[in-house]
């Protein structure tokens, strides 16, 4: 599908070196939009922040920008590149605001790589916005990182999260399981019988522990994400607000 091909596409170009860099670039420019999106490229759109969801095209769109900043200056002002860099820099400040702080910041790592992604004070705004979000712990939550799009099954997720947490020792089977995880259901107004619900199809308590997990890894990333944009940016001095 035409999503995946411009997904991988800008993988290849940021990920590829040495020749094959350059044929990577060469898929890049292929793939890029017309029209009202000129200047990005296709992505996925599956309900998944912060990774795949409509705002994702902008997200896509800066990690070639970072890709762009990896290879020479010459390349980027070659006739018939140099037209498509600008396009794409033109797509980035056209479509900036009202992005999540976490898209903006590949932006900023974008900048800190090539000139012309993002003007001074506005790198210089980001850098405070972010800083002010930052955790005691060094970190930023997922929420922080955001604004993020309302979903259904939020408050039920953040509901469960807290509640398999409180039962973990009761097992899938066990009334404290059930009677809590039905509460938890009951309480974020979703389905009657939240705890039968996961367990007529198997998901049990280490089930959800791994989706748990995966929520982990998204927060983790994207805590990768913004430490690698302030150090590139040129100002990893951690500061507390």
């Amino acid at each position: 599908m035409s999503e995946a091909r411009g997904v991988e596409s800008i993988w290849a170009a940021l990920l590829l070196t040495d020749a094959g860099a350059m044929n990577a670039f060469d898929r890049l420019w292929k793939q890029l939009s017309e029209g009202p999106a000129r200047g990005a490229w296709l992505w996925f759109s599956l309900g998944l922040d912060p990774f795949e969801m409509p705002h994702s095209v902008y997200y896509g769109a800066a990690v070639a920008g970072v890709a762009l900043g990896a290879v020479p200056a010459e390349y980027r002002n070659r006739a018939g590149i140099r037209e498509r860099v600008e396009a794409l820099k033109a797509y980035l400040e056209r479509e900036r605001n009202g992005q999540p702080l976490h898209n903006r910041l590949i932006v900023l790592w974008a900048s800190a790589k090539a000139p012309g992604f993002l003007p001074a004070p506005a790198q210089r705004a980001l850098i405070d916005e972010t800083l002010r979000k930052q955790n005691t712990d060094g970190g930023w939550t997922i929420e922080a990182l955001g604004p993020w799009a309302e979903h259904a099954a939020f408050g039920w997720q953040q509901q469960l999260r807290y509640r398999v947490g409180r039962v973990r020792a009761g097992g899938r089977g066990s009334a404290s399981f059930r009677s809590r995880t039905r509460t938890c259901g009951q309480m974020a107004g979703g389905a009657p019988e939240p705890a039968d619900w996961l367990l007529g199809r198997g998901l049990d308590e280490q089930a959800v522990s791994r989706r748990l997990d995966a929520e982990g890894f998204m927060r983790d990333t994207e805590n990768a994400f913004t430490a690698m944009a302030l150090v590139q940016a040129g100002d990893s001095t951690t500061r507390k607000r």
